[in-house]
This record gives structure tokens, sequence and C-alpha cells, in this order.
């Protein structure tokens, strides 16, 4: 991984987006129809068995219900069947069979989704051995943490694509994966672009596909689409010296991806890039530009178009508080998924890699500025879709959503949006139909406290329903490279 060398402004070494993105084309950081679907491609098709619907009737009582569509709070006892919401009751039905759950005095929404992964694992700061917990860890520790589907947006494709297709075949436990496969790029600089070695890494598996003309880019969404990737992951950042793709390479993206009903989101490092990926008509855009502020022009398109923003806060300013508030690291659903070395590692930071270092300089002065930029795009009607970048420095898989989350709401993001953002609008992007309405699928979380009092409460989480099925939590943990959780106080079943 490589980091470009430009200085921006003379405000800074390099973007985080390309920073970023670099890290996902390298693999593992080693430390050595609402109003924004759009015509085009359909909603992301999964496998049968990833959505088979099953397990008993279940009937949760007594619990406030909240819907992030609506934007109301309700006390109501939810009725579950073959994996949907059958009925919102006020009353508990008459002569109910089936297995009960009361969540008196506790809140229930709609389960959650990250938009934004890189599955291998929880990068170390120290130049030593990382968490790599691997694939299928990562889709049990998201579990654990309420997120019950998760989008990885650059791995190594033979095994993320054969884990997703395990896990579609077999019902593995975890989170639902949807891969995007190897990033699509370009390389600009003739040295750089040799040592792609035919666009696979030196050990061979592919995880970054080099497109220097339109009929390259064609020719990847092709291929990509054969290997039935969920969606097209397409790097178009123009902060560096040599990852400069031409527009009509991304508008042959695009293209190519739509017509084979492929969605299509794309990495951005200036507004001018996202400007581009709008008019082009991309799906969605990840990362924000903090050096400018955002033109009300571009906020209009944004939106106009229907075009999603991932905005992946925790990983362009969360190192910082992972260092700085106790909170973070100390955090019991944090230490339920990362091991006591990483933990530790994060607290020897005179050891950071230069990376890790750089990024601990940088981004706390600009925490601000990325704040300021997301929350311009709320108000502009732009719909966002969390994400937490996980994979990278600071990032750990299944927590750092609810980090997200808590960094929309220091952006000044109103509770019930960022909610909407955590669930309902990944859904419509997967297709899903989450929520917390009658005929919405039946993945759920059951908090203990109020995340409509305080966004922080995502964490308070006493159960998590995945497609009509109450998950055993602590056994997502068992046999893993984190020690079992301590048992969480959970709502009473009967």
């Amino acid at each position: 991984m490589e980091r470009p060398d430009r200085i921006a402004g003379g405000r800074r070494l390099a973007t985080f987006a390309a920073f970023i993105v670099l890290a996902a084309c390298a693999g593992p950081m080693k430390t050595s129809p609402a109003k924004t679907s759009r015509v085009g491609p359909e909603p992301v098709r999964t496998a049968t068995k990833t959505l088979d619907h099953g397990g008993n009737p279940l009937l949760i009582e007594n619990g406030t219900v909240l819907d992030p569509v609506t934007r109301t709070a309700t006390k109501r006892h939810i009725v579950i069947e073959d994996g949907r919401i059958k009925a919102l009751t006020e009353k508990p039905p008459a002569a109910f069979e089936g297995r009960r759950l009361d969540a008196t005095g506790r809140f229930i929404v709609p389960a959650f989704a990250d938009m934004h992964v890189h599955a291998w694992g929880n990068p170390s700061p120290l130049d030593g051995p990382d968490h790599a917990c691997g694939i299928g860890e990562t889709s049990r520790f998201m579990l654990y943490c309420g997120v019950v589907a998760f989008l990885d947006l650059g791995s190594n494709e033979e095994r993320i694509f054969g884990f997703r297709d395990r896990q579609r075949a077999q019902g593995r436990p975890g989170a639902d994966l949807y891969a995007a496969g190897a990033v699509i790029g370009h390389i600009a600089d003739p040295k750089k672009r040799a040592r792609t070695a035919g666009d696979r890494s030196a050990d061979g598996p592919q995880r970054f596909r080099a497109a220097q003309t339109p009929t390259d880019g064609r020719r990847h969404v092709e291929a990509l689409a054969k290997l039935r990737a969920d969606v097209v992951k397409v790097l178009y950042d123009h902060t560096g010296s040599y990852m400069n793709m031409p527009r009509d390479v991304l508008a042959a993206i695009v293209d190519e991806a739509h017509r084979r009903k492929l969605k299509v989101v794309v990495h951005i490092g200036t507004w001018k890039d996202a400007a581009d990926a709008v008019a082009v008509g991309a799906d969605a855009i990840t990362h924000l530009w903090d050096e400018d502020n955002i033109t009300p022009a571009l906020v209009a398109a944004w939106k106009r178009k229907g075009v999603r923003s991932i905005p992946t806060q925790p990983v362009q300013v969360d190192l910082p508080n992972v260092l700085a508030k106790p909170g973070v690291l100390a955090h019991p659903l944090l230490q339920a998924v990362t091991t006591p070395k990483l933990r530790a590692d994060y607290r020897k930071t005179k050891g950071f890699v230069p990376k890790a270092a750089f990024w601990m300089k940088y981004q706390g002065p600009h925490t601000g500025d990325y704040a300021r930029q997301l929350a311009v795009l709320h108000k502009g009607g732009v719909a966002l879709m969390t994400g937490s970048d996980s994979g990278n420095f600071g990032v750990f898989q299944g927590f750092s959503l609810h980090r997200e989350m808590a960094l929309f709401g220091a952006a000044g993001i109103p509770t019930w949006a960022i909610l909407h953002a955590a669930s309902i609008e990944p859904g419509r992007f997967l297709g899903r139909k989450f929520g917390t309405q009658v005929g919405d699928e039946a993945s759920l979380v059951i908090l203990a406290r109020d995340p409509i009092a305080t966004i922080d409460a995502t964490t308070s989480i006493v159960a998590v329903i995945h497609r009509g099925r109450v998950v055993d939590r602590n056994a997502l943990l068992q046999g893993t490279t984190v020690a079992p959780a301590k048992p969480v106080p959970s709502a009473a079943t009967r």
C-alpha cells in the first residue's frame, strides 16, 4: 500500500480517500421505492437460501417499536411468522402458540447494515500481527453487533465470493454478506501499472482490476457479472499522483454495469470526482471530501439523480476518538469482538507504524470539516447509508457501525434520520424490506435504552432477530479468536 504524495492546499499529505482505497486494493492492511430509488439497475439480487425465512412463530411483547419511516414510537406487541412481521397489536393476541419474548421497557428498531466493509479483519497499528479474524468471523461479529447485512467493497475475489456462495447455499451463521469482489481502478503510472501483474497481486488472487480504457472497464464488469458480484466498486479518485481514472472509463463501467442490472458504488476523492460520478449515473458514492465545501449545485444534482451517499466517518475521523476517549476501547461491545492484544496495541501510540501515525495526526483537526459536509448532504436531501470502512486503522468489524451512527449524531443528523440511514435505506439498496411495519422483514434489534434520546443507545443490545429467528449471540463468539462474551441481560423468553 502506497500513499499519494500530493500536498493539497498546503494542509495535508494526502487524502484519506485515496489512502483508504489503496489498502482495499492491497488486501488486509499489513503493518510492515422511495424518492431516492432510481431507474436502472434492480435491487441487489441474492441467492434464495440467504433470504429464506423460517423458524417458529414469535411474539415480542410489550416493547416500544421505533419506526424510522413514520418517525413514531409506539408500544406494541409484534407477531412474527415466516420471517416477517405479521401484525402489530395493542393487546397480546389470544391463544398465541409459539415462542414469546418479553421486551418490557425495551426499544425495538430495524436491524442495521454496514454498507462499506473490508472483511479480512482488524489491522493493528503496530508492526506486528493483526487481528486477522477473516470473513467468517467478521460475519459473526457483525451479527453479534446487530448488523444483519454487510457489503464488502473490495477483497480477494476467490475468498469473498467463495464464502458468500457457501453462506447462501449452506445457511452459515452470521450476517448476510454482499460483495463487490475486486475494485476496478485505473493506474496512470506505467511503472506502477506493471506491478499489477495482469491485474493480480503477487500471490495470485485478484483483488484489483486495472481499467486503462473503456473497453477494459466493460471487460471487468462482464467478468464480475459472471462471478455474480452483488455490486461493482470503482475507484475514481483524483487526489493521488497515479490513480486518475478518465471519466470515459468510469462512464463505460457504469453503463455496462447497468446494462447487466448491477449497481455501482464509486469511491471518490474530491467533489469534482463526486460530480462526475453523479453525472454518469452512479448508484452510490462512498467517502467525503474535506478540503473544499460541497456546492449547492452538486447537492441538488446528487439528490435529483437519486445517488446515495456512504460517508464512512469512522475511517476518516475516528482514530483519535479510539485513542482519546476511554469509553471506546473499553466498551463492552468492542471488547466482545476484538482481542485484548489488539486493544492493547492501540494504546502504544509511540510504536505506531507511519501510516497509523499519519492518520492519528491528521484526523483530529479535520473532524469538523467532514461533519460539516455530512450535514450539508443531509440537509440537501441526499439519501445516506451507514458504512464503517472496517478493515482499516481505528475501525472494528461490527462495532464501528455504531461509531458511524454516533458520528452522524455528532454532525447534527437527527436520530430518526440516523436509524433510517442504518436500516431502511440500505435495505432498499439491497432489495431487503427492513423496517418495523407489517410485512417488513423481521430483522430487528431490541435495545435496553432509547436511541432517539441518545444514538449511543444502539450499543445497548439485548437481543437480535435475524430473518425471524432469535439469535444466540454468545454462540456466535464460540470458536472465534476472541473470548466468549459475558452473558448480556436479555429479554425474557418462554
